[in-house]
């Protein structure tokens, strides 16, 4: 072990030699170049040095500040403390003269070598010490998910060079992140770190950072599995630019082989390999024949296989496990067999893949059910084995847990149909954790951090789930409340709306005796709330304003930007109070309302109005099978059975129960292709249904129906398609332009698509004002994900540079319909599942 003088002496030499490369770019400490083994030793090291002067000293002292950089890497936000981390390592406590001696260090190697100096922020000015360090350990480990995050939308969404840095930055910002949305601040550092993310050098950052960065995302599951999907969608983009396109590289694929010997007269593709020869059972395997071939389904007779000639390609999607035989002529003339085996077996963890919306999810958004938990396949590690992928999978159920500090874990179930899938906020694996938080908080107050896990199989994804940190405090008084800054060295001035007129300007003072948003100067939502005198009189929310087309306010009306920011306000502020919470939703939706007529027009408006709320798919399929008399109403009466109209009332809702039960076809409605097998199983749901009525029948001295139901599969086909109509939104797709768009938005499947893919659809199909007359486009992709934030998530749309995008929805109408419509949809299918 070297002397600590002489590590000093290496780590100095070291970031003077990086501060000549730089050309005036920022050094980082982080960047000290030593391995595992050599930072334990120097935290020996540092720890016995401060012993024995008692104290920090006076100088640079290049280790210390190579390892608080460390300890700022693996900082993990203000409730585990940067302080105590440090402290531990060193074995003793640190006063406050040391913290300022620190701070001094890291200015004197500012000045001497470059060292990164911290970003001027409200979180940086409040923690001026721990700013240091956390700004020099580069990326800190809390924050690489969400960044990773971001690159992926950058990539998917704007994939010119040019307008790379501000999408990675806004998608920064969108996350929610705090620490996220600061780290942003510095164009430098953003483009440096995400383009060595993407495999591409950078010269601001050492060549053994980079490696580690790269290395510890991958070790990561979801930082992996996002910056890989944004690498693959990197290259495929660069291939289609420079002409190899899918049919170059497919040119290349060989047939499968047995153990790699034997070169069968087929190609396999998708599904999962276990082994030679051996699938696991779920996802579809696509075979493509290169001679002819007869293949034998487990179950079936010899006469029931499927014949294919050279060229065809059919899916293998056995409905239970057992061997597939394939048989073919060899190249003498010889008849062959071979088979194929599929076994049950749980998802593999690298095989699922777990993102949440919003990115970065508060206990805010637990509590308030708008939490959603997206479920995918990963993307496969490598191109050898991609062609291998599976495209989905069947039936798999995930496991919820919340942990709250000195409280029982709280458990829930949830099971996907298919996945790629989606778990909403209402959903009933997440609804009840809601409910299990909202009852511990009764109890014991409101908490500011827990645990949520989400596991699958063998795998699992822990998410710290933790209110935003506070830019200021909030506290009540005898005369009501009021806000100070952090430290309560000053009182912060409020202003106030009345609920009764939401859109109104700000007062320095309340008016009448309803519900306020109380703001703060120079603070934008979310920190705001919404509270009001102690004996609360409902408002009555005035009448929407006049309609315009104006984004700034004039005397003839109040403008876009004054209509989304009380929106946001209004939808973000905390209420304290159950009557000040009623208060908000209904200035919220008059607001809303404001931004819908002026974004989409009063016709969109009263349209939405007019659309009942989107029932479940199983409800929907329940109301058009009675439609259809699928229930067999008349022939029961025609064999003399008594049917009462108390029995035609409650049979809708006591068919959807037992049709909901059928998860294995309601996960995905869109995606089925009705047979025989699932028409048989809707029959037995309608027998089931009438059976349910049972105990209703014999309190009317009635008996049990006596059923026996056989529908023939067109009928119920024609009822999933009535369901299904219904279920898309027409009217208001309807009102979309261009065709290709509203189609596109009304047939996604919005129960398995992630928000990056809706935007995705809409940039690629709308019709751009700018493009259209040459000019540069009004609207990004990544401008349009956070338009969808401004309905789907208006915290994260309140961190954006908001105002260019809401400009470009104003002159775009059509790109705002389509965004409102697909929020719909996405909201649609959150309280279904």
């Amino acid at each position: 072990m070297p002397s600590y003088d002489e590590l000093n002496e290496r780590l100095e030499l070291r970031y003077r030699a990086l501060s000549k490369e730089r050309d005036g770019a920022p050094v980082y400490a982080i960047e000290h170049g030593l391995d595992v083994l050599a930072v334990s030793e120097l935290q020996s090291l540092v720890a016995e040095r401060i012993r024995v002067r008692r104290g920090i000293g006076l100088g640079i002292a290049w280790p210390l500040i190579a390892l608080a950089a460390e300890i700022g890497y693996s900082y993990e936000g203000l409730f585990s403390g940067y302080w105590p981390r440090l402290e531990a390592v060193l074995g003793l406590p640190l006063r406050g003269a040391d913290r300022d001696d620190l701070s001094r260090h890291h200015e004197h190697a500012h000045r001497a070598v470059g060292l990164a100096r911290p970003d001027d922020n409200p979180f940086t000015r409040t923690f001026r010490h721990i700013a240091w360090p956390l700004c020099n350990a580069l990326v800190p480990r809390q924050i690489h998910a969400g960044l990773c995050v971001a690159i992926l939308e950058a990539v998917v969404l704007d994939a010119v060079d040019s307008t790379f840095l501000g999408a990675v930055q806004q998608g920064c910002r969108r996350s929610g992140s705090r620490a996220l949305v600061d780290w942003a601040d510095s164009e430098g550092r953003v483009h440096a770190v995400a383009t060595s993310l993407l495999d591409t050098p950078d010269v601001r950052l050492s060549s053994g950072i980079v490696q580690r960065l790269q290395r510890d995302v991958m070790a990561s599951p979801d930082a992996r599995d996002t910056l890989v999907r944004a690498r693959i969608e990197r290259k495929r983009r660069r291939n289609v630019a420079s002409g190899l396109g899918a049919d170059a590289r497919e040119a290349n694929a060989s047939a499968t082989k047995d153990d790699g010997s034997i070169e069968f007269p087929f190609e396999l593709r998708g599904g999962v390999r276990l082994g030679a020869r051996t699938y696991a059972l779920g996802p579809p395997v696509d075979l493509v024949a290169h001679a002819a071939l007869r293949i034998g389904f487990p179950g079936r007779s010899r006469g029931g296989s499927d014949v294919l000639s050279a060229g065809d390609h059919t899916i293998l999607a056995p409905d239970e496990a057992g061997q597939i035989t394939i048989g073919y002529l060899d190249q003498d003339g010889g008849r062959r067999n071979t088979s194929l085996r599929f076994d049950i077996v749980a998802p593999p963890p690298a095989l699922i893949a777990t993102r949440t919306e919003p990115s970065a999810p508060t206990l805010a958004d637990l509590r308030e059910e708008r939490l959603a938990i997206l479920v995918a396949l990963s993307s496969p590690p490598d191109d050898r084995r991609a062609a291998r992928w599976p495209t989905s999978l069947r039936n798999v159920e995930v496991r919820l847990e919340l942990r709250l500090t000195g409280h029982p874990v709280l458990h829930a179930r949830d099971r996907l149909s298919a996945v790629p899938g989606r778990i909403g906020g209402t959903g009933s694996g997440l609804a009840t954790l809601s409910d299990g938080l909202r009852r511990y908080e009764a109890e014991t107050g409101v908490t500011r951090a827990a645990t949520l896990i989400v596991s699958w199989g063998s795998g699992r994804h822990v998410l710290d789930l933790a209110d935003p940190e506070p830019s200021m405090n909030w506290y009540e008084g005898e005369d009501g409340w009021h806000a100070t800054s952090l430290d309560f060295s000053e009182e912060l001035p409020i202003r106030y709306v009345p609920a009764a007129d939401p859109l109104a300007l700000p007062s320095p003072a309340p008016i009448g005796e309803g519900a306020h948003l109380h703001m703060v100067e120079g603070m934008t939502a979310p920190h705001y709330l919404v509270a009001g005198p102690r004996r609360l009189h409902r408002s009555h929310v005035a009448s929407l304003p006049m309609i315009h087309r104006r984004f700034h306010a004039s005397d003839a009306s109040r403008g876009l930007s004054t209509e989304i920011e009380a929106w946001l306000g209004w939808r973000c502020a905390r209420p304290i109070h159950a009557i000040s919470e009623m208060e908000a939703r209904l200035a919220a939706r008059a607001a809303e309302r404001a931004v819908l007529s002026t974004l989409c027009g009063p016709a969109w408006v009263e349209e939405e109005d007019r659309l009942p709320s989107v029932r479940p798919f199983a409800m929907r399929l329940s109301e058009a099978a009675l439609a259809l008399d699928l229930v067999k109403i008349r022939d029961l009466r025609k064999a003399g059975q008594r049917i009462e109209p108390e029995d035609v009332s409650e049979l809708p809702y006591a068919l959807a129960r037992s049709l909901a039960t059928f998860s294995d076809l309601f996960g995905r409605p869109a995606t089925i292709d009705l047979g025989d097998r699932e028409a048989t199983a809707l029959d037995a749901g309608v027998d089931e249904a009438w059976g349910k009525l049972t105990a209703s029948r014999a309190a009317r001295s009635l008996p049990p129906v006596d059923t026996d139901t056989g529908n023939p599969v067109g009928d119920w086909c024609e009822a999933w398609s009535r369901a299904q109509a219904a279920r898309a939104r027409p009217t208001l797709a309807a009102m979309i332009l261009p065709p290709r768009l509203a189609t596109a938005l009304r047939e996604l499947e919005y129960a398995t698509v992630e928000s990056l893919e809706v935007a995705r659809i809409v940039s690629a199909l709308r019709i751009d004002r700018g493009s259209a007359v040459y000019q540069s486009r009004r609207l990004s992709g990544v401008d349009i994900l956070s338009a969808l934030s401004l309905w789907l998530d208006p915290r994260a749309f309140s961190a954006v540079e908001w105002r260019q995008v809401a400009l470009g929805l104003l002159e775009d109408r059509m790109t705002a319909r389509a965004i409102r419509y697909a929020s719909l949809r996405i909201g649609d299918e959150s309280e279904q599942t």
